[in-house]
C-alpha cells in the first residue's frame, strides 16, 4: 500500500538519514584504519535503513488489537480453546496447569494465549537458561542481564532456522550467550599479553603522539572497559571479537612476533564430552546406555546429530593441534583475521552440534524405565501372588510387557510388527504421550493388585480342637526380593537397579553409583584418555582407598547374601531369623552401592586434577 503525501513526509527525515549513513559508510571504510571501524560503518547503515523502515510502518499506523472486533474475538476464543488443551494434554503439575488456564482466559489480544502456553510449558527450561547463563563466567553484568531479558521475555514460539533446524528464543539466546562467553574469555587473555606488552621496551620507546601508540591505547583501553564486570557495555560476540581484532593487530603493529591466545576450544570441548554421553557406549567399562533423548529419537535426526558430533570432533582436534603449533617458538604467529577464521570454524561446529542436539526428537522414558524396574518385582509379592481376581494380575502382567516392548520399539530394539504402526515415526510429542500413557497404565495396573497371604485356618475350623503348638507361617517374600534383587545387581548393566521396590528404596544409592560411574567415565575418559593420566589416576593414594572400601563392601555383601540364602533354604527359619537376614542383606546392597558412587566421585575428581596440573 503506497503512503499518502502526509505518510511521506513522517518519513522523510529517515529516509535522508539512511542516505547520509551509506555516504558516511563510504568514506569511514576508505579512511578505516582497523577491522572494527568498518564493522561499525556497515552496522550504521543497517540501523539507519531499520529506522526508515519502522517510519514507514509507523506511518501506516498499526491496527489496534486492544479491542477485538467480533470476529477477532472469535478467532481469540478458539485461540484460547486450543491452547488451554495443550496445557490440559501435558504433564505439568495440577497447580500449574490451573494457573495457566486461568492466565489464557484473561487473555485479550491474538497471539497471547499461544505464548501464555508456550511460557507454561517451557517454563523449566527457561529457568535452566537463566541459570545456565548465570554460570557464563566471562560475561560482564550488562550481558547477563540482556540475555537474561531475552529469555524472560520471549513468547516462547519455535522458529524455522537458515539450516532447516527449529529453534526458539530460549534457545537462540543461550547459543549467543555461550559465543559472547567465547568472546570474551579470548579477549580476557589477550588484555593480560597486552599489559604485559605494555611494559616491554618496544612499547616504552614509543614516543606520545606516535600514531600506533595511540592505536593501541584506544584498543587496550576499548578491551577494558568492556572486560569491566560491573561497568561494561552489553557487546555481543561479533562487537567482543572486533575488539580482540583490533587489539590483536595494534600490537602486531608495533612488533610482528607477537601472538594472540589462540583458539578457544573450552565450550566446544565441554558439548562434545555431553553429547558423547547421550549415545550407548559397549566399550565404556562399564558400557553406558545412553540417554533416552537419543536413543529414542528418530533416524534422521540421530543421522544428524552423529555427523554433527564427527564434525565437531574434528574441528576440535584440528584447533588443539594448531594452538599446540602456535606454542612453538619458532612458528609464525596468525593474524588476527587468520585467528578469527580458525575461531569461526570452531564456533560454527559448536553452533551446528547444538542445534543438532536440540534438534533430537527423543523422550524421557527414564520414569517408566524406572516403574518396570520396580514392578519386576512385584510377581513375587503377596498382592501379586494372591491377588483377589486372575484379570488384575492379567492386566498388571500385559501393562508391565507392553511398556517393556514400548521402549523396545522406540529404542528400535524391536521392530513393529507386520500392520503394527512403527512408533518411531511418531512426532515427539505423540512419542511422549504414549510413554506417559504407558506409565500412568502400568501404575494402576500395580496399585490394583491387593492380594493378601491368608492366615493358616484354625483347628475349630478344620473340625479339631486348637492346637497351640501349631507351627507359624514363615513370610519369607521380602528376603527373596532382596535375594534376587541382589543377583540382578551383580548381573552387567544391572548393578543398582534391582533395591528398586523392595520397601526400602534402599536401591536409589545403587543407581546413583551407576549414574555417577557412567557420568564420570563419559565426561572424563572423553579427550583424556591416555596411558599416562590413566596411570596416575588409578596410583592416586585416595583412588586406591576408595577402590578398597568398595573391595569391603562387595564382600561384606557377598557373605550377607551367602547368609540370606541359607535363611531361606531353611524351612525350620523363624520369622526373626528372615527379617533380620533380609535386613542384614539390604544393607550390604546400600552400602556397596555408596562405596562405588564415593570411588566413582574420587576418581572424577584426581581425574581432573591430573589433567588441570597437566
Amino acid at each position: 500500500k503506497a503512503l499518502n503525501d502526509e505518510q511521506k513526509a513522517k518519513a522523510k527525515d529517515k529516509y535522508e538519514a539512511a542516505t547520509k549513513a551509506i555516504d558516511d559508510a563510504k568514506n569511514t571504510v576508505n579512511s578505516a584504519t582497523k577491522p572494527s571501524d568498518i564493522k561499525n560503518a556497515v552496522d550504521g547503515v543497517k540501523t539507519s535503513f531499520d529506522d526508515a523502515n519502522k517510519a514507514i510502518e509507523d506511518a501506516k499506523g498499526k491496527r489496534d488489537t486492544s479491542q477485538n472486533t467480533y470476529d477477532d474475538q472469535s478467532v481469540l476464543n478458539k485461540e484460547k480453546e486450543d491452547q488451554k488443551k495443550r496445557i490440559q494434554d501435558s504433564d505439568l503439575p495440577d497447580a500449574e496447569k490451573q494457573k495457566a488456564i486461568d492466565d489464557i482466559n484473561d487473555a485479550k489480544k491474538i497471539g497471547d494465549p499461544t505464548a501464555i502456553a508456550n511460557r507454561a510449558l517451557k517454563a523449566k527450561k527457561i529457568e535452566d537458561a537463566k541459570k545456565q547463563i548465570a554460570a557464563l563466567d566471562h560475561l560482564n553484568n550488562a550481558q547477563k542481564e540482556a540475555f537474561k531479558k531475552i529469555i524472560e521475555d520471549t513468547d516462547a514460539s519455535d522458529h524455522k532456522n537458515a539450516d532447516g533446524t527449529t529453534s526458539d528464543d530460549i534457545d537462540d539466546a543461550l547459543a549467543n550467550a555461550t559465543a559472547t562467553d567465547t568472546a570474551m574469555a579470548r579477549l580476557e587473555k589477550l588484555k593480560e599479553i597486552a599489559d604485559k606488552f605494555a611494559k616491554g621496551d618496544k612499547y616504552k620507546g614509543l614516543q606520545e603522539g606516535n600514531e600506533q601508540k595511540k592505536a593501541f591505547d584506544d584498543a587496550a583501553t576499548a578491551a577494558g572497559a568492556v572486560l569491566d564486570k560491573a561497568n561494561g557495555d552489553p557487546k555481543d560476540a561479533d562487537q567482543v571479537n572486533e575488539l580482540y581484532k583490533d587489539l590483536l593487530k595494534a600490537m602486531q603493529d608495533l612488533d610482528n612476533t607477537v601472538k594472540g591466545v589462540g583458539v578457544n576450544t573450552a565450550n566446544l570441548q565441554a558439548e562434545v564430552d555431553n553429547d558423547k554421553a547421550l549415545k550407548p557406549d559397549a566399550t565404556a567399562t562399564p558400557a553406558t546406555k545412553g540417554d533416552s533423548v537419543y536413543t529414542t529419537a528418530s533416524k534422521d535426526k540421530k543421522d544428524a546429530f552423529d555427523a554433527a558430533l564427527t564434525e565437531a570432533e574434528a574441528a576440535l582436534k584440528t584447533a588443539n593441534e594448531e594452538n599446540e603449533n602456535a606454542k612453538n617458538p619458532n612458528s609464525t604467529p596468525l593474524t588476527p583475521e587468520q585467528e578469527a577464521q580458525k575461531q569461526k570454524a570452531v564456533d560454527d561446529a559448536l553452533d551446528k552440534l547444538v542445534k543438532a542436539r536440540l534438534a533430537l526428537d527423543g523422550v524421557n522414558t527414564k520414569p517408566l524405565q524406572e516403574e518396570i524396574d520396580k514392578d519386576s518385582n512385584v510377581k513375587n509379592s503377596d498382592r501379586y501372588t494372591y491377588s483377589t481376581t486372575t484379570e488384575k494380575k492379567t492386566a498388571f502382567d500385559k501393562a508391565l510387557q507392553d511398556a517393556k516392548d514400548l521402549i523396545d520399539k522406540l529404542t528400535g530394539t524391536k521392530k513393529a510388527a507386520a500392520g503394527e504402526e512403527d512408533v518411531t515415526t511418531k512426532t515427539q510429542a505423540e512419542k511422549q504421550k504414549l510413554v506417559d500413557d504407558a506409565l500412568a497404565k502400568l501404575k494402576t495396573a500395580e496399585e490394583a493388585l491387593d492380594g493378601k497371604k491368608p492366615t493358616p485356618g484354625s483347628g475349630s475350623e478344620a473340625g479339631y480342637g486348637v492346637n497351640d503348638n501349631a507351627p507359624t507361617t514363615v513370610d519369607k517374600g521380602e528376603l527373596n526380593v532382596q535375594i534376587q534383587g541382589a543377583e540382578s545387581d551383580s548381573q552387567p548393566g544391572n548393578a543398582g537397579n534391582g533395591n528398586a521396590g523392595a520397601g526400602v528404596n534402599s536401591g536409589n544409592a545403587g543407581n546413583a553409583a551407576n549414574t555417577n560411574a557412567a557420568n564420570a567415565n563419559a565426561n572424563n575418559a572423553n579427550g583424556a584418555s591416555s596411558a599416562a593420566v590413566n596411570a596416575a589416576v588409578e596410583s592416586n593414594p585416595a583412588v586406591k582407598q576408595a577402590d578398597a572400601q568398595v573391595s569391603k563392601a562387595q564382600a561384606a555383601l557377598d557373605a550377607a547374601l551367602a547368609e540370606a540364602k541359607k535363611v531361606a533354604a531353611d524351612p525350620n527359619a523363624t520369622q526373626a531369623q528372615v527379617d533380620a537376614a533380609a535386613k542384614k542383606l539390604s544393607a550390604a546392597r546400600k552400602a556397596l552401592a555408596s562405596a562405588k558412587a564415593h570411588a566413582a566421585d574420587v576418581r572424577a575428581s584426581v581425574r581432573a586434577q591430573v589433567l588441570k596440573s597437566g
